[in-house]
């Protein structure tokens, strides 16, 4: 546009030039003074202006991004963001994972067991030892209740960064590749790699693994070992732009439902159940840095009433059904339909807790209306469009951070009575977002079709009881984790 102008003024100019005609040293200058006038024109980005923050909606994929909004403090992106795959499109049915579906006939086996470790490397990302194959290697695997298959990094996986001790499945004299007739496993022709049973699993972030299936076995800290799939991951697609995505890894177990599974094949937990006869159950106590994982066994009759027992309603996801959010005491006032339109799901491998758009908004204006100097929100200092809810990073004291309210997380109970799961602050505010120590808030707003996901977020202090036996999940407040008593 700029180069036609200044044709056109020069065509339009008369011979011999006038005063300010199209010579040599007036073009130059007439050619100036029209980019000076059209900078004035054209309104310009400044560096106080933050960057758009972005959520992937795409339905054809499966994992979820956040990209924080630079702010006062620049915001990072460098860190792995992560949450469930969509729900499968196959037909869902009865859940077929547990020994039993009625929960007053099953006799539970008390915790007797061992915990162990419970890593935390990063946002949304729990980890945890594990022994497979024989004779036993020892393998570190993040632990994902929004996917329901089990991979480990091959010894010749392309693109597969960084593995903590990996595993070797020529070193192992039980591993058995499954050949694609094996049954009760989808391995049709589109799933079927030189004769094995493979699979693909994509995220919505674009990442993937694809794997070759086989069977081996594996044991949890002190307990048996049993016989499972597992898949020898063969290739690796990261995050576009993060090189890093997979690293630091030696492999990934969902820890859904079957119904959810690429394959087909049951979770590990299920299978031990079926083999070993324990109680089809884990347990995770999360702390901001980690934890511990019990696997097998319930809370000790005296424990029992301690939980808030939330009932599991769907049998893909670890699926509950969500009543209300509430902060300062105020609804966000969507109604049950909205908050479950694409499921309600406690998610381990999310970072952020994500809601409807609509209750994102009103979020902030319940927050503004009871909101009294809240530093990042409604100080003096911080504009009404640069608060937390657009991205923007504040440096926080003790006493700044708790002044914020608790979010109630309001849920369907077992007994049909409503429980009330309480985030406070120092879990929705978070450090390791931005530049420094200055602080972020790890809740995002999705479209509705893509559901409630209660992650990471409201995990972080409970400890969290995954009855899959009994078809519901148990919750209860814990400052503490006790100390792992297993082999790891």
């Amino acid at each position: 546009i700029l180069f036609e102008s200044v044709l056109f003024v020069c065509m339009a100019a008369p011979l011999p030039p006038p005063p300010l005609g199209c010579g040599s040293g007036q073009s130059v200058l007439l050619l100036v003074f029209l980019v000076l006038l059209l900078a004035v024109m054209i309104p310009t980005t400044t560096s106080s202006l933050p960057v758009t923050s972005t959520t992937n909606n795409n339905n054809n994929n499966n994992v979820f991004e956040v990209i924080r909004n630079i702010p006062r403090a620049r915001a990072s992106t460098s860190l792995r963001r992560k949450i469930i795959p969509r729900p499968h499109p196959r037909k869902r049915g009865r859940i077929t994972d547990s020994p039993s579906s009625s929960s007053s006939s099953v006799v539970p086996k008390w915790a007797t067991g061992p915990a162990q470790k419970l890593y935390k490397p990063d946002f949304g990302v729990y980890q945890t030892d594990i022994f497979v194959g024989s004779p036993p290697q020892k393998v570190r695997v993040q632990l994902d209740t929004g996917s329901s298959d089990f991979g480990l990094l091959g010894a010749d996986c392309h693109n597969c960064g960084t593995r903590i001790f990996g595993f070797n499945k020529t070193r192992s004299s039980t591993w058995q590749p499954l050949p694609c007739t094996t049954g009760g496993l989808w391995c049709g022709d589109s799933q079927c790699c030189e004769g094995q049973c493979c699979f693909k699993i994509t995220y919505q972030d674009n990442s993937s693994f694809s794997a070759k299936s086989a069977h081996e076995y594996m044991a949890f800290g002190n307990n048996d070992y049993f016989r499972t799939v597992i898949g020898d991951i063969w290739n690796i697609t990261n995050i576009p732009g993060d090189n890093t995505s997979w690293s630091e890894t030696d492999g990934l177990m969902g820890l859904a439902f079957r119904n959810v599974s690429d394959l087909n094949a049951m979770v590990p937990i299920s299978t031990m159940a079926n083999q070993l006869g324990t109680t089809n159950v884990f347990t995770f106590c999360i702390q901001m840095n980690g934890g511990t994982l019990q696997v097998g066994d319930l809370p000790g009759p005296d424990e029992m009433d301690s939980y808030q027992w939330a009932q599991i309603v769907q049998d893909d996801y670890w699926t509950i059904w969500l009543l209300d959010i509430k902060v300062f005491g105020e609804s966000l006032g969507l109604t049950q339909k909205m908050w479950n339109e694409g499921e309600a799901v406690c998610d381990t491998g999310t970072t952020a807790l994500s809601i409807p758009n609509k209750a994102y908004n009103n979020m902030k204006k319940v927050m503004l209306n009871h909101c009294h100097n809240l530093t990042g929100l409604c100080d003096p200092d911080t504009p009404k469009n640069e608060t937390w809810f657009e991205g923007y990073c504040n440096t926080l004291t003790a006493a700044q951070l708790n002044a914020y309210p608790d979010i109630e997380v309001i849920l369907r109970g077992t007994d049909g009575a409503n429980k009330t799961i309480s985030i406070p602050p120092s879990s929705y505010l978070q450090q390791g977002w931005c530049d420094g120590d200055a602080y972020a808030i790890n809740i995002v707003g999705q479209d509705p079709s893509e559901g409630t996901i209660l992650s990471d977020v409201m995990l972080i202090g409970h400890t969290t009881v995954w009855d899959r036996t009994n078809n519901r999940m148990g919750f209860k407040k814990t400052t503490k984790c006790a100390k792992p008593t297993s082999r790891f």
